[in-house]
């Protein structure tokens, strides 16, 4: 099978997503280290009962297939892991419960440790490749990421990897640049939804909502999910019924 080169899907105006097989593990949520939460956890801690599924589609989204989706009738919802959901089931994601709020599909544009520049590209071929949707969301990750293409995927960066003379090390020189760049990046986004649809935008890291001045602020976590280091259940839910209010409130 042909297989598309990252500047083709840039050109033909496809999603930038490398392909991933559905699973129970996925990201930092692996077996090994659900082996060692288990040492740690309580009797009962709601993952020694309860299993995880991960379902993707063929892009390597958590979401339904791109072609089947009515996108003038659905929200779409743009961030890294914390929109993905790892460490959640697919009912539990962020989009999953937004979706049950609304009443209304929520595409999960969401990707592992994704650089908002990443989300802003994906932005731009929605806008330009796809029918408007009802609303675009984005919950910006940490600012300080990169985005690296090759020729048929792409490599995100963040302070998990900052060897010497890497794309990291060069781009953090400065902190200003990171700062600039991200404060482009969220106007750029504003720019391209504005006009179009309700746009709302969000940030997960204290430091990015911060530098984005954003209007609003989601809840701080309440707990964590089977990996230990990303928003439980619980906190998915708040942040899902944030923004459905937000949303009710700009209708």
């Amino acid at each position: 099978m042909f297989k598309k080169t990252i500047i083709q899907k840039i050109r033909d105006n496809k999603f930038l997503g490398i392909p991933r097989a559905g699973d129970t593990w996925s990201g930092s949520d692996t077996e090994e280290a659900y082996l060692e939460n288990l040492k740690t956890q309580s009797h009962d801690w709601y993952y020694r009962k309860n299993t995880v599924r991960y379902q993707y589609n063929r892009d390597g989204y958590r979401t339904r297939e791109f072609k089947e989706i009515d996108w003038e009738n659905s929200i779409v919802l743009f961030g890294c892991s914390v929109v993905e959901g790892i460490g959640l089931d697919n009912n539990d994601t962020i989009s999953s419960q937004l979706e049950k709020l609304l009443d209304i599909p929520v595409i999960n544009m969401g990707t592992g440790g994704s650089s908002m520049l990443l989300n802003l590209h994906n932005m731009s071929i929605l806008r330009d490749g796809y029918p408007t949707p009802k609303a675009v969301i984005t919950i910006w990750p940490n600012y300080q990421r990169i985005v690296e293409y090759d020729k048929f995927d792409y490599t995100s960066y963040g302070n998990w990897d900052m060897p010497v003379n890497s794309l990291m090390d060069i781009w953090f020189k400065k902190n200003d640049n990171a700062v600039a760049n991200a404060i482009f990046m969220s106007k750029i986004g504003r720019l391209l939804w504005e006009d179009k649809c309700q746009y709302l935008e969000y940030a997960w890291c204290t430091d990015t909502s911060k530098i984005l001045k954003c209007k609003e602020t989601l809840p701080k976590w309440k707990d964590t999910a089977r990996d230990l280091c990303h928003p439980g259940i619980e906190s998915a839910k708040a942040t899902a019924n944030k923004i459905a209010m937000d949303i009710k409130k700009c209708r």
